[in-house]
């Protein structure tokens, strides 16, 4: 209620149940806490609202598949919120992937230091596999044409939840992928490295992309981006997120009737590699992997 008085908000509610009730919605966009994706998302596919939907699509495929039988049952359009896929540089990539070229291996490194006390952390969320190996799994999906098994080893050295983990993409004995998570190195990178053909390729992911290390360094370059993003120029380009990409892109397509930037069955598959990286933690082997 404060925040909505403070910025001049006309409507405001309760919860997300008293809202639907209420007011008419055309497209929900569910934020909140994985563990509550698929009552939610059920909720607002069963009133045909159509549906972006925050990574990882759900807590285990069995509800990735609830949620997807709810919006085909009410012809509701539903979108997985793979936001990460819509950066430029791996925009470009996927150009380039598009002419012929073949990805031989890719490596995705995201190390980060989660706030105090943030819901992530909590057991029933899944720790950094699910905050952030969700976006490692779908850029591993999208970018190997296939790869069969996968072998995971994790740490839980600071959090309740496993805190780093490495997981291993192989077909064949061969390594097509690795995967590297961490919460505990006290530093931040975000990234992709793809060896396409014979040609190493960089891709960086961080949400301010920047060669510039140093906190003013950082801070420059977030103020610079937020300066062009409220007072754009005439003549330059408007800064636009991956996620504003994305969202621009499910927009056009729910108006225009083409397909949804990412499927559902790309969200299930995704969260079927989490679920595979989560059985080769507890039986200390390689898991095949497979998206049924």
């Amino acid at each position: 209620m404060r925040v909505a008085k403070r910025y001049g908000i006309p409507h405001y509610y309760d919860s997300y149940e008293d809202m639907l009730k209420r007011t008419q919605v055309d497209l929900a966009d569910i934020c909140t806490p994985t563990s509550t994706h698929r009552t939610v998302a059920t909720d607002v596919a069963n009133l045909g609202v159509d549906i972006l939907l925050e990574k990882p699509m759900a807590r285990s495929s069995s509800q990735c598949r609830e949620i997807m039988d709810s919006a085909r049952s009410n012809n509701v359009r539903l979108c997985v919120c793979h936001n990460k896929r819509f950066f430029p540089g791996f925009l470009e990539l996927d150009r380039n992937r598009d002419k012929g070229e073949e990805v031989r291996f890719v490596e995705t490194v995201h190390y980060a230091v989660p706030p105090p006390g943030h819901w992530t952390t909590r057991p029933e969320e899944g720790g950094i596999l699910w905050e952030e190996g969700v976006h490692q799994a779908y850029i591993q999906l999208h970018l190997l044409s296939r790869f069969e098994d996968i072998f995971a080893i994790a740490v839980k050295d600071r959090y309740d939840v496993e805190d780093t983990v490495v997981g291993i993409l192989s077909s064949n004995g061969v390594p097509k992928g690795i995967m590297n998570l961490s919460w505990t190195l006290g530093m931040s990178y975000d990234y992709v490295r793809i060896l396409a053909g014979k040609t190493l390729k960089f891709v960086d992911l961080s949400y301010l992309q920047t060669k510039e290390s140093s906190k003013r360094g950082l801070v420059r370059k977030g103020l610079g981006l937020l300066e062009s993003h409220l007072r754009p120029k005439p003549t330059a380009e408007s800064f636009v997120s991956h996620h504003e990409r994305l969202f621009n892109e499910l927009v056009d397509a729910l108006h225009w009737g083409r397909p949804v930037p990412v499927l559902p069955e790309e969200g299930l598959a995704t969260v079927r590699m989490l679920e595979c990286i989560e059985i080769s933690l507890a039986q200390k082997t390689k898991v095949l992997f497979s998206e049924d």
